[in-house]
């Protein structure tokens, strides 16, 4: 899957990318959110600065992943605002600078937008293998306030099936250029 998405085109990228930022402009999630977590792509991951724009220009709050300290393997949320500095992770990952005390709470996130390298029509993710968005956001899948979590990728990222394990957190939708696909039901 990493190959399949490292042979797309930079121009077809970068086409994407916008695409996938007009079509939550547009869309009830963006209208519906206010609390929206993001990531910083590395590798060939979908370019996330469109979106992030998008978010900012609608006057939502846009957050960003940080690795938790006090947890292994999970991430925490902090409020990304333009111009704030960023650093990089172990992982090279852009994230911003915190504290525990800007941390914000997983349950008050409207919409969390995840990475991931291949993704099936019944909302199964693979990520890149380090379990982060699983290990987070288990505790909360099954109470009645959890973010929604849709999937980021390009259309060519979708399979037939995948494998899957229970305690990995099922997508509630994944924004692709070519649209909004629903899996699970609930209040898109």
């Amino acid at each position: 899957m990493r190959s399949r998405r490292s042979k797309l085109d930079i121009d077809a990228r970068h086409a994407a990318a916008l695409a996938v930022a007009e079509i939550f402009r547009k869309s009830s999630l963006c209208k519906n959110a206010l609390h929206i977590a993001c990531y910083f792509a590395s590798g060939y991951e979908l370019d996330m600065q469109p979106l992030i724009h998008t978010i900012w220009q609608e006057k939502k709050h846009c957050y960003l992943p940080i690795l938790c300290s006090k947890k292994e393997a999970a991430l925490s949320f902090v409020l990304y605002q333009e111009r704030d500095e960023l650093k990089l992770n172990k992982f090279n990952i852009f994230e911003p600078h915190s504290s525990e005390s800007n941390v914000f709470p997983l349950e008050k996130l409207d919409i969390v937008f995840l990475p991931l390298l291949a993704y099936d029509l019944q909302g199964h993710r693979l990520g890149s293998g380090g379990g982060y968005y699983d290990r987070t956001f288990y505790s909360i899948k099954q109470t009645s306030k959890k973010p929604l979590l849709i999937g980021l990728s390009f259309s060519q990222q979708q399979v037939e099936t995948l494998p899957h394990d229970d305690w990995d957190v099922l997508l509630d939708g994944v924004l692709t250029q070519d649209g909004l696909h629903v899996f699970i039901q609930q209040s898109l």
